[in-house]
This record gives structure tokens, sequence and C-alpha cells, in this order.
């Protein structure tokens, strides 16, 4: 079967007026959709079934003034997000029950602005390609290392916090 290039560039704009992706500065090349800037982020859920990596995650959030919601599994997940609205999905990787990329690209549908950040301990595989079909806005990869997560998510939400000030 033969597809133009014309075609694929037609197929392109329907998939970002859908808001799974949108196009970088090379043409060519697609970049997650990225929550609006003025959302700010004062409440998280953390999608993880292991309760250190949980709790270690919900103790520095807490510090940061966040408020938390916690889902062990998708479903948990689709319920904290219809009940809480949190303003950011923390989604682990790792999660047994559905891929951590499903569950954005669904999170997608519900809300294209809330941002969604993954957290791996390990690069995935056709990372970029995945980030643009899913909609992830950050993946912070850890090595396996809970410290390395916790300070990792530290100066990420602490940059998002200055970025915010900064607007004001």
């Amino acid at each position: 079967m033969y597809i133009s290039k014309t075609s694929l560039c037609e197929l392109e704009v329907k998939a970002r007026s859908l808001s799974f992706s949108r196009q970088c500065r090379n043409r060519h090349s697609t970049c997650p959709q990225m929550a609006s800037s003025n959302r700010s982020i004062d409440s998280v859920v953390i999608a993880d079934f292991r309760d250190e990596v949980y709790a270690s995650l919900a103790s520095l959030l807490k510090q940061l003034g966040l408020d938390i919601y916690r889902a062990e599994n998708a479903t948990e997940l689709a319920t904290q997000v219809v009940r809480n609205n949190p303003d950011l999905v923390l989604l682990s990787a790792t999660q047994p029950d559905e891929s951590s990329w499903l569950t954005s690209a669904k999170l997608r549908l519900v809300d294209s602005t809330r941002p969604v950040w993954i957290y791996a301990p390990k690069p995935a595989s056709a990372l970029d390609q995945w980030l643009s079909m899913a909609g992830i806005d950050e993946v912070i990869v850890y090595g396996g290392v809970l410290n390395t997560l916790v300070d990792s998510l530290r100066d990420r939400i602490l940059q998002k916090v200055s970025l915010k000030s900064d607007v004001v």
C-alpha cells in the first residue's frame, strides 16, 4: 500500500488537532503536548503500586505544600482524576496492570492540558515517538534508585514553581 507524503502530513495535522502532539521547531518532528503554562501545580495524583515509592514522593510533595492523592493502579487513577481533578499526574512506568504510555494517552482524552509525568528506572525504547503519541510532558529516568527519583522530582517541581513565580 502506497501512502503519499501529502496524506501523511494531513494525518499529522489531524493528530495535532486532537491534542495528542504538537509540532516542534523542526517542521517534521513532534513533541509531547505541553500543559498550559498558566496552569499552576497545587495537587498531584501519584500512581504507584509500591508503598515505599509512594511514601517518599508524597513526603517530598507535601513538604512543597502540594495536595497529594494516591492511585495504586490505572482504575484507581481514573477515579482520582475524576474525583479530585489534580493539576499533575505522576505515573510510574513500571505499573503491572496497564502500560503507563497507554494510561497517559487515555488521560489526554479526558484533559489534554493536564501535565503527565512518568518516572522510569531506565529509558524506554523509541522514547521520542512514545512521548509524542502518548502526550507525556516529562520523563524522569532515575536508574532505579529511589533517592535519585526524589531529587529529580524535587528539581523539576521547583523549576515549575520558579517559572510560575517569574510569570506572575
